[in-house]
C-alpha cells in the first residue's frame, strides 16, 4: 500500500468497482479481487487501509431513507415487521464484516445461514429499499500517485 493520503491506481479501481454493489456470493472479496487481478486478501487488506485513512467512511449496504426521498441512510429509519429482515438491517447498519465470507459471518451472528443473508439483501436489493452493497467515500480520491 502507498503511504498514508497517497492512492494507487488499484485503490482508485477498487473504490470504483465497490461503487457498485459488492457481489452476493459466498467469497465476494475473492470474486472482486479476481475482477481486478488482485487477491481476496488483498482486497481485503486494502478495504481495511482506506477505512483506517478515513478515505471511505462506510462498507456495507446502503439503505434508503424511509422518508421516500431516496436519499441514502446507513440505516434504515423504518423496516418491515419480519424479525430476520429488521435484525438483518440492525446487524449491517454499521456495515458488513471485512472477512472472507462476510454474508456468513453476519448469519452466523443472527443464527441464520449466509445463503438466507444473501437471499433477502438480494431481495432489499431488488425491492429498492437497499441503493447498493458497497462503499462510501468519506473524501474525493486525488489523482496522485499511478
Amino acid at each position: 500500500m502507498p503511504p498514508a493520503g497517497m492512492h494507487d491506481g488499484m485503490d482508485r479501481r477498487l473504490i470504483a468497482r465497490l461503487q457498485g454493489t459488492l457481489p452476493l456470493s459466498e467469497r465476494p472479496f475473492a470474486d472482486i479481487g479476481g475482477e481486478l487481478g488482485l487477491a481476496e486478501d488483498a482486497v481485503i487488506d486494502r478495504l481495511h487501509q482506506l477505512l483506517s485513512q478515513g478515505v471511505l467512511s462506510h462498507f456495507g449496504p446502503l439503505f434508503v431513507a424511509s422518508s421516500g426521498t431516496g436519499q441514502p441512510a446507513f440505516a434504515a429509519l423504518q423496516v418491515p415487521a419480519a424479525e430476520f429482515e429488521r435484525d438483518l438491517v440492525t446487524a449491517t447498519a454499521s456495515g458488513l464484516p471485512l472477512l472472507a465470507r462476510p454474508y456468513e459471518a453476519v448469519g452466523a451472528m443472527l443464527g441464520a445461514s449466509g445463503a438466507q443473508v444473501r437471499e433477502q439483501l438480494a431481495a432489499m436489493l431488488q425491492q429498492g429499499r437497499i441503493l447498493r452493497i458497497g462503499v462510501v467515500l468519506a473524501a474525493p480520491v486525488g489523482s496522485a500517485g499511478g
